[in-house]
């Protein structure tokens, strides 16, 4: 059993990329607590437009595969206004996959389903500096 771990991001503003509600209301749940102020977008035109009327994301959550345009050209876009860390999320779970993603501007990635403390332990290193 693993040790929960507790953070506190007040003051940061995360940007959730998901097109799926579930998986956009489980990801909700797992900051409740943590202070982190989330905001939820469901296509990647969506996510640029709010990212760049939106200075203060702290960190994005990208999911790779949306309705739209794919997580990594939002990803690209973002890293071409601000150095926001991204982290990838996806279903997808190879390690040429994971290379690939981070080779296309991805600070870190994630499989789903995402668990906790991985995923908050992966967000400490971008947040808790």
């Amino acid at each position: 059993m693993s040790e929960t771990i507790q953070r506190c991001w007040t003051g940061k503003d995360l940007l959730l990329v998901e097109d799926d509600e579930v998986s956009a209301e489980l990801m909700y749940e797992l900051f409740v607590g943590t202070g982190l102020t989330v905001h939820h977008v469901k296509e990647g035109r969506k996510a640029i437009e709010f990212f760049d009327k939106n200075p203060d994301i702290s960190i994005v959550l990208m999911d790779i595969r949306l309705p739209d345009i794919s997580g990594i050209e939002v990803t690209k876009h973002i890293k071409s206004k601000r150095n926001t860390p991204v982290i990838a999320q996806t279903a997808f779970a190879m390690e040429e996959e994971r290379r690939r993603f981070i080779s296309d501007g991805c600070d870190d990635y994630i499989s789903k389903p995402v668990e906790r403390d991985e995923l908050f332990a992966k967000i400490s290193v971008f947040l808790d500096k």
